[in-house]
C-alpha cells in the first residue's frame, strides 16, 4: 500500500516559475489554509466559510456562520494583547521575510503556534534565523510565555539526585542559549535576569540553577563568572548582602540567613551532575574567590558543608560538630567529612583541569586546609585523617609541610590514625594510603627528612598503644585490639617505603 509523503511547501520569495493562472490557484490555496477563521464545509466541499479579511467578497447567500476550533483558538489568544502586538511587530506580511510562512500567518497565530510546540523544537526553531528569535524572545517574555514556564516547571519537578538532561528547567536553559547566542554576555545575561525578575514565583533554587548552569554550557569560564556575580546580585544584591552579613557577625548568631545562603548556593550552583569534569572544580572555585582573605573563603567553605542539627524542628549549622565529635562509623565520614574533601580536593584539581583565572595551588589548598580545620576551633584528629582518607591526593600537602616546618610528630599520629580508620572501616591501604605516603616522600628533598617521617609513624602507633593500656575507658579494649590488628595491616605499606629511606 503506497503511503501518502508529506511535503514541505516552501513559502518564501523564491519559488518556481508558474503561470499567471497557476499563481492565482496556488495564492487561492494558501489562502484557505492559513485564513485563521476558515475551512471547508462539508455539505458544499467547494465552499469556503470566509474569514475576516475576505469581508468585502462575502456572498451574504452562501455565508454561513461558523465558529471553527482554530477560530476559537485564536480568539482565546487575542486576549493576550502585549505578546501579540509584540510579535506584530516583529513581522512584515507583505514583504519578503527571512521568517519564512511566519510572515503570513497573524500575530495570535504565532504565539499560538510557539505555545503549542515543545520547548526543544523551539531551541532548532531558533537557529533558523535572527528574526525567529526576535519572535521567541517577544514570546517568552511576555505573558503567554511566562505562563508556559510557569505551568511547565511547577508540573516537572527534578530533584537533584533524579537529575535528567530532558527536565523543563535544563530545556528552558537551552532555549535561552540559543535564543542569546548573537548577543554579548552582558546582554545575555540581562535578558535572563528580567526573566528571572518576571518569573520569580518560580521558587526552585536547583531548577534555576539547572536553567544557568545549562545556559553557560561550554562557555569560557570567565564569562560563567560573570553569571555567577550577577547571580548574586539579584533582587537588588540581596544574596550579597546576606552573604556580606553572616560571613561578618559570629559564627551562629545568623542561623536563618546561614541556612538560606547556604541552600541558595549549593542549590544554584554546586549540587548538580555536570557533564564537563572541570565544572565542579570552577564554581566552587569562583564561588570562594568572590571572598578576598582566606579566612573568609574558609568560612564560606564550612557554611555550605558543615553538619548541621534539627533544633525546635528547625535546621542550623553544627559549626562544632566536626571539633567536638570524632567520626566512628564509614557512613559516619561520608556524611560529615566527604564533603570537605570533595571541595578542597576540586580546588586542587582547577590547576590540572588548567581553569585560568581560577586556579589554586598546593600552597593555597594547603592554606585553606588549615584555616578549614580550625574553625571554630581544631578539628578531632580522627576528622582530620579522615579527610585524608577520602581523597589520599590532599594527604601529601598535609603532610610534606609539617615534615618541613618540624611537626613530623604531628604529621606520623595523622598517618597512624589514617590507618586505624582504614582497618576499621576495610579500606584498602594500597589505594589509601600507600600511594599517598610514597608521594610524600618523594616531595621530601632530604633523607634525613624522610627518614624522620617513617620514625615518626612508627613512634606514633607506639605511643597510641602506650596511652591505651593505661586507659581505663570502656572501649579501651576494642580500641587497643584496631591498633594491634591495623599495625599488621598496614605493614606491607610500610615495607613499600623502605627503599625510599
Amino acid at each position: 500500500m503506497n503511503k501518502k509523503v508529506r511535503k514541505v511547501t516552501s513559502y518564501f520569495s523564491v519559488r518556481k516559475r508558474l503561470s499567471e493562472h497557476e499563481d492565482d490557484d496556488v495564492i487561492d490555496g494558501l489562502g484557505k489554509r492559513l485564513k485563521t477563521d476558515a475551512r471547508i464545509t462539508d455539505d458544499h466541499p467547494d465552499q469556503s466559510v470566509p474569514s475576516a479579511y475576505d469581508k468585502e467578497n462575502v456572498d451574504p447567500r452562501t455565508a454561513t456562520t461558523t465558529t471553527t476550533p482554530r477560530k476559537r483558538a485564536g480568539n482565546k489568544l487575542q486576549q493576550n494583547g502585549k505578546a501579540t502586538a509584540a510579535v506584530h511587530s516583529l513581522i512584515l506580511p507583505d514583504k519578503p521575510s527571512d521568517i519564512g510562512a511566519f510572515s503570513r500567518l497573524p500575530p495570535e497565530m504565532v504565539v499560538y503556534f510557539f505555545g503549542q510546540t515543545e520547548i526543544r523544537t523551539l531551541v532548532t526553531l531558533s537557529l533558523t534565523s535572527h528574526r525567529v528569535r526576535e519572535l521567541l524572545l517577544a514570546y517568552v517574555s511576555l505573558g503567554e510565555g511566562r505562563r508556559r514556564f510557569s505551568k511547565e516547571t511547577k508540573a516537572d519537578i527534578v530533584d537533584a539526585d533524579k537529575y535528567t538532561a530532558r527536565d523543563s528547567f535544563t530545556n528552558w536553559g537551552s532555549l535561552f542559549k540559543s535564543l542569546t547566542c548573537a548577543y554579548p554576555t552582558c546582554k545575555r545575561i540581562e535578558i535572563v535576569q528580567k526573566f528571572y525578575i518576571n518569573n520569580r514565583v518560580v521558587d526552585n533554587k536547583a531548577g534555576w540553577g539547572r536553567l544557568f548552569l545549562k545556559m553557560t554550557t561550554s562557555w569560557d569560564f570567565g564569562e560563567c563568572a560573570k553569571v555567577l556575580n550577577a547571580v548574586l546580585q539579584f533582587d537588588d544584591g540581596l544574596l550579597q548582602r546576606t552573604i556580606d552579613l553572616v560571613l561578618k557577625e559570629p559564627l551562629g548568631s545568623r542561623k536563618e540567613d546561614e541556612m538560606r545562603v547556604r541552600e541558595t548556593l549549593r542549590a544554584t550552583f554546586l549540587d548538580h551532575k555536570f557533564a564537563d569534569v572541570r565544572d565542579f572544580p570552577f564554581w566552587i572555585s569562583a564561588l570562594l574567590r568572590t571572598r578576598r582573605t582566606v579566612e573568609e573563603q574558609a568560612r564560606l567553605l564550612m557554611l555550605l558543608y558543615a553538619p548541621t542539627r534539627v533544633v525546635d524542628e528547625k535546621t542550623e549549622i553544627d559549626w562544632k560538630s566536626l571539633c567536638d565529635v570524632a567520626v566512628t562509623t564509614l557512613s559516619d565520614g561520608q556524611k560529615r567529612v566527604a564533603p570537605f574533601a570533595t571541595a578542597i580536593n576540586a580546588l586542587l584539581l582547577t590547576s590540572s583541569h588548567n581553569i585560568r583565572g581560577y586556579q589554586w595551588c598546593e600552597h593555597e589548598v594547603f592554606a585553606m586546609i588549615e584555616e578549614v580545620t580550625t574553625l571554630p576551633e581544631p578539628w578531632a584528629l580522627d576528622n582530620f585523617s579522615a579527610l585524608m582518607l577520602f581523597r589520599p591526593a590532599l594527604g601529601p600537602i598535609a603532610l610534606v609541610s609539617r615534615c618541613l616546618h618540624t611537626y613530623e610528630v604531628e604529621a606520623g599520629q595523622i598517618v597512624n590514625t589514617m590507618k586505624t580508620l582504614a582497618y576499621r572501616w576495610r579500606l584498602s591501604p594500597a589505594l589509601s594510603m600507600a600511594q599517598p605516603l610514597l608521594a610524600t616522600l618523594q616531595k621530601l628533598p632530604l633523607l634525613d627528612t624522610r627518614r624522620i617521617f617513617y620514625e615518626a609513624i612508627n613512634a606514633a602507633r607506639q605511643a597510641r598503644v602506650a596511652d591505651l593500656i593505661f586507659d581505663n575507658s570502656p572501649n579501651t579494649r576494642r580500641e587497643l585490639q584496631d591498633e594491634n590488628n591495623s599495625a599488621a595491616y598496614f605493614a606491607p605499606v610500610l615495607n613499600m617505603l623502605l627503599p625510599h629511606i
